[in-house]
Order: structure tokens, then sequence, then C-alpha cells
């Protein structure tokens, strides 16, 4: 019986996508030259923004194919550099248009996998703190086999799944939150310093950036594992 075995499971977010949390199955520490051969199952990315005078909905939606581009390219870059390469380029779903490539059984799988991976991710994260030091066991079910055949990618050994989602901040946001900064932000700097001695300035961080969720799945191996619970 396939287990669909995560082997590796790793957040990233911000602007510099910085690696948080990484999880790794014992199996890929042991054997990494395994895995040499990767697909990748189409990604997904959601895309938001602040909806105003200075940006549209349609705007948001003219940045997500060039977001959707650049990702695509900085995973291959990073498997790539690890020593690894993919069977076919990388594609990130982010438009309707996207998905209407696919036949409705494959895009049916194609949602259900992916709300499984969601599902699985945030189970992760939750467990993290009873499961430090412990063996990373989780694994998909049998949709991702349907989707494997659906995609003609039965015979491939690890898969790639990644879900992302960003926020564009709109001209008019920004520009309120330089003010803001500018304003209330030296406003309360100069209080705390003339209460306590050490001014403390508030910094307004942008809400625009990137955040990805990247697993890959040993899509073959014969070999019992354990399912946890959130």
């Amino acid at each position: 019986m396939v287990t669909r075995q995560l082997l590796l499971v790793f957040a990233l977010a911000g602007v510099g996508c910085t690696p948080l949390l990484p999880r790794v199955h014992d199996s890929f520490r042991a054997h990494p030259l395994a895995y040499r051969e990767i697909a990748a199952l189409p990604a997904t990315l959601s895309l938001y923004g602040n909806l105003d005078a200075s940006q549209s909905d349609a705007d948001v939606k003219a940045l997500a194919r060039p977001v959707a581009t650049n990702l695509a390219a900085a995973v291959t870059r990073l498997v790539e550099a690890k020593g690894y390469h993919f069977t076919k380029p990388v594609e990130v779903l982010c438009l309707d248009d996207d998905w209407r490539r696919y036949d409705e059984n494959t895009g049916a799988l194609l949602r259900q996998v992916h709300e499984e991976f969601a599902a699985l991710s945030d189970t992760i994260w939750k467990n993290l703190p009873q499961e430090k030091g412990k063996p990373f066991h989780y694994q998909l079910g049998k949709p991702l086999d349907e989707l494997k055949a659906a995609l003609g990618i039965g015979d491939a050994k690890a898969l790639l799944l990644m879900q992302s989602a960003g926020f564009a901040e709109s001209h008019a946001a920004r520009n309120q939150r330089w003010v803001k900064q500018w304003t209330v932000g030296l406003l309360v700097g100069v209080g705390t310093g003339l209460a306590t001695g050490v001014s403390m300035v508030p910094v307004y961080h942008s809400p625009g950036q990137i955040q990805m969720v990247i697993a890959l799945v040993d899509a073959q191996t014969d070999r019992k594992s354990t399912r946890l619970n959130s």
C-alpha cells in the first residue's frame, strides 16, 4: 500500500522568505538522493489587497500573474540549488482561467488534495509544541494517487506541494501608513522618552508579503506510518 508519506514540510514568510519551523522525515535524512527527481503538483496562489481609490480588484488580479511567475522561478532555483530538479516546470494557479485548463474531474481532485494539504499543514503547526524531538510522521490520503494518475505522473517517486498567499498594499494605504509612522509614531516616541527617559518609536510594518507552505511527499514507498491528530 502506498503511504504518501510527507518527507519534508516548511513555511516561508516575509519579504526575505525565511524558512520557519521545518520538519523532516527520518527516511529523507537517511536517503536524500533517492528523491532527486521531483514532480511538482500545480501549486496555488491566493492574492489579496487593499481595495480603494488607488487599487481595484482588477489591479490585484493583474499582479497575480507576475507574482505567480516569480514564485515558480524562486521555488525552482531553491530546489535546483540543493541538487534536485523537477520533471516538468513548476505551475502556480492564481486565476480562474488557470483552473479551467483542467477537466472537471482533475480540477476537483486538485482542489481536494490542496484542501487536505491545508488542513494537514495546520495540524502540523498546532502539534509542534508536543512533537518536539519526536519522529515526523504525516501522510496524505488516497486522492493524491488519483490526482497523480489524472496528471500522468503516476511513476513519480517524489511530489512537491506548495500553497501560497500574498497581500498587495495599495498606494493609498502605504501613504496612510507612512503618515501614521511620522505623526503618531513620533508622538509616541517623544511621549515615552519624556516619561521614561527611553524613546520607543512604534514601527508600522507593511502588510504586503508572501507566505508559502511547501511539502515534499514520498509518492511510492510502501512503508507504514502513523497519522497524528490535532
